[in-house]
């Protein structure tokens, strides 16, 4: 586990001189956001001489998590097993906060829209298939979400009673050309 040999890139990305590593155990950049199985995983991989890919968090020299993304490769001697290991890594710090920060969206998304007794859908450019629907739709239609999300494309016109069906037809048609629009209808339960 000790470090032998470290280029200037990772040295740049963490805030270490390579003086600074050089001997130094591989544990220094360990992260909290791996528990000791996903190390156990990375070490059972690597000394039974397969190639580890994935992604880890490893901390800077000032504490920062940094997310990296790459291969871990045993290089094998004459014997047959590891005798050293080469890291090769890729920086994707900016690409999991801003999956993270999406997330954390998405959940306040859902907590408002199940709050909030209104029914309102996402959908498709062509209004043919609801993307997302809120969880007010299931009491007011009497349907479920997620019927209305797998079903075939423009199910979501048969809760529209018969008789209203051409307005909203009508309405969607005016939608598609990005256009506001108002329709009133009936629906059947």
């Amino acid at each position: 586990g000790a470090i032998i040999s470290v280029n200037e890139n990772l040295c740049q990305v963490l805030g270490y001189s390579q003086q600074e590593l050089l001997g130094r155990n591989h544990r220094i950049f360990k992260s909290c956001e791996h528990d000791s199985e996903f190390y156990q995983d990375i070490w059972h991989t690597i000394t039974q001489g397969r190639v580890w890919y994935g992604e880890i968090c490893n901390l800077s020299k000032s504490g920062e998590p940094h997310w990296l993304n790459g291969a871990i490769v045993p290089i094998m001697g004459e014997d047959g097993l590891p005798k050293k290991y080469l890291a090769i890594r890729f920086e994707i710090t900016d690409r999991v906060q801003a999956m993270r920060e999406l997330a954390e969206s998405q959940r306040v998304f859902q907590d408002l829209t199940n709050h909030l007794r209104l029914v309102y859908w996402i959908s498709d450019p062509e209004i043919r298939q609801i993307q997302f629907a809120s969880s007010a739709y299931e009491t007011v239609f009497g349907r479920s979400v997620a019927s209305l999300q797998a079903g075939p494309p423009l199910q979501w016109l048969d809760a529209i009673h018969p008789d209203d069906r051409a307005s909203v037809e009508a309405a969607a048609q005016v939608l598609r050309q990005r256009r506001e629009v108002e329709a009133v209808y009936r629906i059947v339960r």
